[in-house]
């Protein structure tokens, strides 16, 4: 009996060494890692948006004032450079703003980028629920309409409830965006990741319903709960899409029937050393959570992973 013991408490960590390694060979770390199975994104001749992006914000839904204000905070954070310490949300929109450099030919490339400006023109709440609780893409124009007021340089941003479903979301991707049905003028809808698959969209503050779990899940920075950070995260994937694909044939690369972007091509990435189950490596502030970026105020934020177009790989803040 004393012997079976002994080989037993031998196998186990035996095993768990075993295990680790090769989840080390299979998911290289975040930083450096090429996603497997995936094309690089690839610049498709299309424009990406520059200048000042006006964006028009509809509350779709019920929502805590500490849900807005941490959106609030995050946008003010992406041009606060300089003012914040790093790792900062500042240095994260600058890989963003970064992507103009990369496009073929551009006259940019070397050079220093000129910023993106993004600016809130206009914010509503539509607490009714004016179109009911599922949100398909023949209503984007009507909501649309709430924040733009028919002004096609207004980025419309549909930001929905926990109790409402938004049409093409859940289904590899958190957030949709591209031109209106109308054809006219820019839109993104983001699903409330606190119901729309919380275990992909609000991972790594909620648990995956796949694959194993590794010091998960982490606590969120910010006051208002899981949800308020886990929008903040769809928001700055859906910007960066919206910025670096605006159209559909800016930097995109097809995976099978979806099309994989700037953030979402590196799924689940925040920090090096990521791997499946476990986000990477990231800050923890006293009291305060996980995170990964700092903003304005002293906030913190978990921003996701971005697809660097010129190394061909991810990179994370940290």
């Amino acid at each position: 009996m004393a012997m079976a013991c002994w080989k037993a408490s031998l196998f186990l960590p035996t095993f768990l060494l075993v295990l680790v390694l090769v989840l080390l060979l299979q998911y290289p770390s975040g930083s450096e890692a090429r996603p497997k199975q995936l094309e690089p994104l690839k610049h498709d001749s299309g424009p990406l948006l520059n200048g000042t992006v006006k964006l028009g914000i509809l509350w779709y839904g019920r929502f805590s004032n500490s849900q807005k204000i941490a959106v609030r905070d995050f946008l003010s954070s992406l041009h606060a450079q300089g003012r914040v310490p790093r790792p900062s949300v500042a240095t994260w929109w600058r890989h963003i703003e970064a992507y103009r450099g990369a496009i073929p030919g551009s006259r940019l490339k070397g050079k220093k980028i000129p910023r993106i400006l993004v600016k809130v023109v206009s914010q509503k709440t539509d607490g009714g629920y004016s179109v009911g609780k599922i949100l398909t893409h023949a209503y984007f124009p009507t909501l649309a309409g709430k924040v733009t007021g028919g002004d096609d340089s207004i980025v419309a941003v549909i930001i929905a409830a926990r109790d409402v479903s938004v049409e093409g979301t859940c289904l590899g991707q958190c957030s949709v965006h591209g031109v209106l049905e109308t054809g006219r003028g820019l839109f993104m809808a983001l699903g409330n990741p606190e119901t729309e698959c919380p275990g992909d969209c609000g991972w790594p503050f909620f648990p995956s319903t796949i694959g194993p779990q590794i010091g998960l899940p982490l606590i969120p920075p910010n006051r208002g709960g899981i949800g308020a950070d886990a929008i903040v995260m769809s928001l700055a994937g859906a910007l960066a899409h919206s910025v670096t694909n605006p159209y559909g044939n800016g930097f995109s690369s097809p995976f099978g029937r979806e099309t994989k972007e700037a953030v979402s091509i590196c799924n689940k990435v925040f920090g090096t050393g990521a791997m499946e189950g476990y986000p990477g490596k990231v800050l923890v502030a006293r009291g305060r959570g996980h995170y990964n970026a700092n903003g304005v105020g002293g906030k913190k934020f978990l921003l996701p992973a971005i697809w660097n177009p010129i190394k061909q790989k991810c990179w994370t803040l940290v």
